[in-house]
């Protein structure tokens, strides 16, 4: 049954987002300071993503497939709301963040939505992450 799942991590140099941007794959500088989360969601340490429309109507699909309710909630609702309590006790000013949401199909549900095998890696805009 497919999940949604959400993240927030604190970015380090170990972070695989940091090493795609020094490696030149990724040409932004990852992450987004604490404190820019905060002043966004006014003090609140939870932060909220609008779902573009393309994944909403992917969710409403795969809802009507899996008869999930509370993924159709989420997609109608158009926002995933994603915990920041664990960083509580860290430095606003100092700890940046990588925040986001996925969501993971099982293999007959990507089939029934259409989404086909996952292609092979292009070596030049892929890095590997080692476990």
């Amino acid at each position: 049954m497919a999940q949604l799942s959400t993240y927030a991590e604190h970015l380090t140099r170990e972070h695989e987002q940091w090493k795609a941007y020094e490696s030149g794959i990724k040409k932004t500088p990852p992450g987004v300071l604490l404190q820019e989360l905060l002043d966004y969601n006014k003090g609140a340490y939870v932060h909220r993503i609008e779902i573009p429309d393309d994944a909403r109507d992917r969710m409403r699909k795969l809802a009507a497939i899996s008869g999930d309710k509370g993924l159709r909630a989420i997609a109608d609702r158009g926002i995933v709301e994603i915990s920041l309590e664990e960083f509580r006790d860290a430095d606003p000013h100092q700890t940046r963040l990588v925040v986001g949401w996925e969501i993971g199909y099982t293999p007959e549900e990507a089939k029934r939505l259409g989404l086909g095998p996952k292609s092979n890696h292009d070596p030049r805009n892929t890095i590997i992450v080692e476990s």
